[in-house]
């Protein structure tokens, strides 16, 4: 009997070590990348295709394929470029015709004409691995040729409002391309599925002052541009060679030029290629040269340059999809994550899994300046350390009823503040010591609450947000609170706090013109502007609610006015705080927690060696 369970004990170590292999081998091989590294993921139309007998095979397959539009107009009334995608048993393939040029003097020369059909193959894309720790890749080919935007106003502006240039990636036609119709057309789900999403940083810190003038915000994709900085990095591109890009013909029949003589498919000369920053004017945009030079200066609505694709990947959920041809099951799946002004958005629905590894979590690039979770309705449950590494969260928001397990954000120590909107489940130790729960009186929690955490119900009347107990909040929790529940409950009129008032509050906006205090549009405190003091300067400004919560958030105020009338609204009574008191407090505070902590610990140590 014992040599039969050693038997079966060395078959079971065999078995599992023959199931473990790939992933050890993927695993291995992973960390084998280095920069310049080629690897192939998704496909995309490239090839002219022109035997006759396999163009007649994919008009008899596309015959009652519904043509799509390219998109390459902001009307649809205006679309004039269309495309269909058939599949055969000899492979994918893209018909495209268009009605009028995109760039009437190459397509014709390059034999690509008006109100024709013409038929290209899906072929791999070939990727070069930039840096093999983040997993950036760019293409290895121009695949196709978009503007930066297809829309103009006042011949600056690519919006009536006349609020973003032309040269605007983070709002330009562009971004949504990339995102919708390649990303779709390029990868399959289970590729969809490895990639990761990412904060490109789109700061032109160190530029020259004419490039400054069109600096955007950072931008959140799966598929982006890159940037200057990440086309000249020295350990991407050693030199200007390793830029040198060649379009495709599918490219070149939609306007791809590079302005040489060379009209041979089967021997092009390199192409120009975009890059998501700006130039020093409002329709200029930066790009390569066929030559491989970062430049700026091409036209940003252009059809003549090309798109070379960047997107990040994991690496090793690659390599298993690799060895094994099986889909790449992401614990994510279910869930997208939305990141801007510091706050974190988690929608979706399902659970959001343990996370084992914080620097591939899909929050990874914003885990140290993040302030606030909200998690949107859908989502049903947090796992244990489902947010680990993100240490500097204070404020967590439960749009929806879920369940929180243990330890569920324990070891993000700096959570002070959590606000609910329906049922909501904890364990003891789902929250660190001594937060503070604002919940609906109509949907109290269930489960325990840990040491230390006290509960404060709110609700809703009338427009009014009555705030219970008497909590003794900083202004700092004060201003969060009022920050979240306004931005998250867009019929607040009103906020009544047990603790400061006895009278509803209604907000005032400091006109400069009149030099007096006047009611708040419509009376709510969505875009309402405050009276504010910088530090170090001695005039009182008027600036919206988000720029002052911003402010008060990066300790960057001097002093501010918060205005409330508590009869009429004629007799106005300024309250004046000094932020950077508040702020010696708390840090004073958190000084004082971990001293006592790092007391404690010694003192274990002492008494265990005394033992």
């Amino acid at each position: 009997m014992k040599k039969l369970n050693k038997i079966l004990s060395v078959l079971c170590v065999i078995a599992f070590a023959a199931g473990m292999l790939p992933v050890f081998a993927a695993r291995v091989f992973a960390a084998d990348y280095q920069t310049g590294d080629v690897i192939t993921m998704g496909s995309y139309p490239q090839t002219h295709v022109t035997d006759e007998d396999l163009i007649a095979e994919l008009e008899a397959a596309a015959d009652e394929t519904e043509w799509q539009p390219m998109g390459y107009t902001a009307s649809a009334d205006d679309e004039y470029a269309f495309f269909k995608d058939v599949e055969t048993e000899s492979g994918r393939y893209r018909a495209i015709r268009f009605t009028r040029y995109n760039n009437s003097s190459s397509q014709p020369r390059y034999g690509y004409n008006v109100n024709t059909v013409y038929w290209f193959s899906f072929e791999p894309i070939e990727w070069t691995v930039l840096d093999p720790e983040s997993g950036l890749l760019i293409a290895n080919r121009v695949l196709d040729t978009q503007p930066i935007c297809n829309t103009v106003y006042n011949t600056q502006y690519s919006d009536p409002d006349n609020l973003y240039y032309l040269n605007n990636y983070a709002h330009g036609s562009i971004r949504s391309w990339l995102n919708g119709l390649f990303l779709n057309s390029a990868f399959s789900e289970d590729e969809t599925d490895i990639l990761i999403l990412r904060e490109q940083d789109n700061s032109l810190s160190g530029m020259n002052e004419a490039y400054l003038a069109f600096e955007f915000e950072n931008t959140s994709d799966l598929v982006f541009l890159l940037s200057y900085f990440e086309a000249g990095e020295d350990e991407y591109f050693p030199d200007d060679s390793s830029r040198i890009r060649y379009g495709s013909d599918y490219a070149r029949a939609l306007g791809l030029e590079n302005y040489s003589n060379q009209v041979s498919e089967s021997d092009p000369e390199p192409d120009f290629w975009f890059l998501r920053s700006p130039g020093s004017g409002y329709k200029v945009q930066g790009y390569i040269s066929p030559s491989g030079t970062l430049s700026a200066g091409v036209d940003s609505m252009s059809f003549d340059v090309g798109i070379c694709p960047a997107v990040y990947v994991d690496l090793d959920a690659y390599d298993l999809l690799k060895a094994s041809g099986d889909p790449v099951q992401s614990p994510y799946d279910g869930l997208s994550f939305s990141y801007e002004s510091r706050i974190l958005s988690v929608s979706g629905e399902g659970t959001v899994p343990s996370n084992d590894n914080p620097e591939t979590a899909p929050f990874a690039d914003y885990a140290g300046e993040c302030k606030v979770v909200i998690i949107n309705d859908g989502v049903s449950n947090i796992s244990q350390n489902a947010f680990s590494g993100m240490d500097g969260v204070d404020m967590l928001i439960l749009n929806g009823a879920v369940s929180l397990d243990e330890n569920a954000f324990s070891s993000n120590e700096e959570l002070a503040v959590v606000i609910c909107a329906g049922q909501t489940h904890f364990e003891e130790t789902s929250l660190p010591e001594d937060v503070k729960i604002y919940e609906p009186e109509s949907a109290p929690h269930t489960g325990t609450l840990g040491s230390g955490c006290a509960v404060y119900p709110y609700s809703f009347s009338d427009g009014t947000l009555y705030i219970k107990g008497s909590a003794q909040m900083t202004i700092y929790e004060l201003l969060d609170i009022m920050a979240v529940m306004c931005e998250y409950y867009d019929d607040v009129r009103f906020v009544h706090f047990d603790s400061y008032t006895s009278v509803d509050v209604p907000f005032y906006v400091y006109d400069t013109s009149q030099g007096t205090y006047v009611t708040a549009e419509n009376n709510t405190i969505n875009g309402v502007s405050f009276s504010v003091k910088i530090s170090g300067e001695y005039d009182w400004e008027s600036i919206s609610f988000n720029e002052f919560c911003s402010l008060a958030g990066e300790n960057e105020l001097g002093m501010f006015r918060l205005v409330s009338d508590t009869t009429t609204g004629e007799q106005v009574q300024e309250n004046t705080f000094q932020i950077f008191f508040e702020n010696v407090q708390s840090f004073m505070k958190k000084v004082l927690k971990w001293i006592v902590g790092l007391l404690n610990k010694m003192f274990n140590i002492l008494s265990k060696m005394k033992a």
